[in-house]
């Protein structure tokens, strides 16, 4: 509700948020120690740290999942199940069909599995931002001179069940080996290029998926995109979803998100 109703101020429906008040009321009332870790650790990334976060990013090996996962806003799982037939870099494309979780058993330990999207909205063909195309050119050429040193090792793809079939995938992201990115490293990483950058908490998937949406609303609000746009690129199910989750993101912050980076392409 506050999402909406944040969203029917900047639009001028309405003047002021009737909810903000209860919203400090309960603030300024809550001493939950574990509330505010929380808070903290979901807190929006400044516009001019994920610049910083970038930076350091691009002299990592893993520097362009990091890159894609902030430009396009996608989920964790959709980014690890990416395959390389998902690409289509001359169009500058992206399908997100494909995801890969990991799923802990007792006494058997964790397995990376394969398969179909969150939701079927999940399932979506957005714009890559100009900037990420050459990244991922330049990793393509990078995973084939690892995966010509690894020799027989190599793994590389997965296979799963996708809506009831069948499917293997080459993965665009993996480590040295060509098997999945471990979620505990990227974690890591994540972690130790936030507290680099100097940003406050530790950062996470879904604050860069957080910092994707700042960008994608700020286009919204200048008219470069549709709000159903900005929904169908999160992959969320319908418009309120997304401003049920991120529309209480300021006019003021949407506009430097805006001239922070580039805006990101409409869906297709």
């Amino acid at each position: 509700l506050r999402g909406l109703l944040d969203y029917a101020v900047r639009r001028g429906i309405i003047t002021a948020n009737p909810t903000a008040l209860a919203d400090r009321l309960r603030r300024a009332s809550d001493d939950d120690r574990d509330a505010q870790a929380r808070r903290r650790r979901n807190k929006a990334i400044e516009l001019d740290a994920v610049a910083r976060f970038l930076d350091l990013a691009a002299d990592h090996r893993l520097g362009p999942l990091v890159a894609f996962m902030t430009y396009t806003g996608v989920r964790r799982s959709e980014a690890l199940g990416l395959g390389w037939d998902a690409l289509d870099l001359d169009a500058g494309t992206v399908t997100i069909r494909t995801t890969l979780t990991a799923i802990t058993e007792p006494g058997i330990g964790t397995t990376m599995c394969l398969g179909g999207t969150k939701t079927i909205k999940g399932h979506r063909t957005i714009n890559l931002p100009s900037r990420l195309v050459p990244t991922l050119r330049q990793w393509r050429t990078r995973q084939a001179a690892e995966r010509l040193a690894a020799g027989p090792v190599w793994s590389g793809s997965v296979v799963g069940i996708v809506r009831g079939e069948a499917v293997s995938v080459d993965l665009v992201f993996t480590d040295e080996a060509g098997r999945p990115v471990s979620i505990h490293v990227l974690r890591r990483v994540l972690a130790n290029l936030g507290c680099h950058a100097e940003i406050d908490g530790a950062v996470h998937p879904h604050r860069l998926r957080h910092a994707a949406a700042t960008l994608l609303l700020a286009a919204e609000s200048r008219g470069d995109l549709t709000l159903a746009d900005v929904a169908a690129t999160l992959g969320h199910a319908d418009a309120t979803v997304t401003l049920s989750v991120y529309g209480h993101e300021t006019s003021e912050g949407m506009r430097s998100a805006a001239n922070a980076l580039d805006v990101m392409g409409s869906t297709r």
